[in-house]
């Protein structure tokens, strides 16, 4: 939250979102965290580290499933904290496609926002069957290694 974001920012310490976080709160939140250090006269932390939820797979079926899930989830999210309205769609805040998509959307968090780790999370997901996630790992961590 914005407490977290000075706190961490006066400290001259990394700041690292919530995996729930879109892209476009990203930029605001990295910018105040920025602003914070700036406002302190810290350096700016050498890590930006961002935390997605990610899912690769090739097969187009299981990717759509997969979208479907986490938009569910995140429906649901947003009525329990009475919102009627879904904004986003869940590539706005997770990483859900196929190798190549994975690497495009790491180009842009580098780009966008100076990322320097990328936090895999959610490497369980309900509904989705123990070996498509483990395909997924996998695939994960063949394409960021090649």
């Amino acid at each position: 939250g914005p407490l977290a974001l000075k706190q961490a920012g006066k400290l001259g310490f990394p700041y690292l979102a919530s995996p729930m976080e879109t892209k476009s709160r990203l930029v605001e939140n990295y910018a105040k965290h920025r602003a914070a250090c700036k406002a302190e006269s810290i350096p700016l932390p050498t890590e930006t580290p961002i935390m997605r939820s990610i899912f690769v797979s090739n097969d187009a079926l299981t990717l759509a499933r997969v979208e479907e899930r986490l938009d569910r989830e995140a429906r649901s999210l947003v009525r329990r904290n009475g919102d009627t309205e879904m904004k986003v769609k869940p590539n706005d805040w997770a990483i859900v496609g196929s190798p190549s998509f994975l690497k495009d959307a790491i180009e842009e968090y580098v780009e966008t926002l100076s990322m320097t780790q990328l936090v895999a999370t959610r490497l369980r997901i309900g509904g989705v069957p123990t070996e498509k996630l483990a395909e997924s790992t996998e695939l994960v961590a063949t394409t960021l290694l090649s």
